[in-house]
């Protein structure tokens, strides 16, 4: 715990994905996740279809909560809560419990293949928050409620990304 604790808040190791935007970042594992299912009937799991398909209908995720994501809008940046489910590699995201109990497609998915993960406080002036990165897609900022939220999230994505 103490070193996940020095990676996010303290010092950055040389074999950790945890690393700042503009570094190299090491490649994940390409894997895709087995299909099972059971958790939703087949009507949730159909309103569930992705662009991967419905590998993670029925599946119950590694991790799951709330979060605050940092958005686009019209009007610059703005923090929307949206309720958050980690699977082998894909962090999705639902407006909120409801609509992810209901089996509902996500709002949006991020894939974590060749990501890197990073403290955001730097860059979003927000305690708690961390940041995912991409050479080739988008940065996500997220903030949890509390530092040992965010340990929590960062511990499960790290398991996924092999650090």
């Amino acid at each position: 715990a103490r070193q996940s604790i020095d990676r996010m808040f303290g010092s950055v190791r040389s074999n950790s994905l945890i690393h700042f935007p503009g570094s190299e970042a090491p490649d994940a594992a390409a894997t895709s996740p087995p299909r099972t299912s059971g958790m939703f009937s087949a009507s949730a799991r159909a309103a569930f279809a992705s662009p991967w398909g419905n590998e993670f209908a029925g599946r119950a995720p590694l991790h799951q909560g709330y979060l605050n994501k940092e958005g686009k809008g019209m009007m610059g940046k703005r923090w929307q809560q949206r309720y958050f489910a980690l699977y082998e590699n894909w962090l999705c995201y639902w407006v909120d419990i409801t609509e992810f109990n209901a089996g509902k497609k996500p709002k949006g998915q991020i894939d974590l293949r060749g990501c890197s993960l990073a403290t955001g406080e730097q860059h979003t002036k927000r305690m708690n928050t961390f940041g995912l990165f991409h050479t080739h897609r988008r940065d996500y900022f997220l903030e949890a409620r509390s530092k040992e939220q965010v340990l929590t999230w960062v511990t499960n994505i790290e398991g996924i990304l092999g650090v």
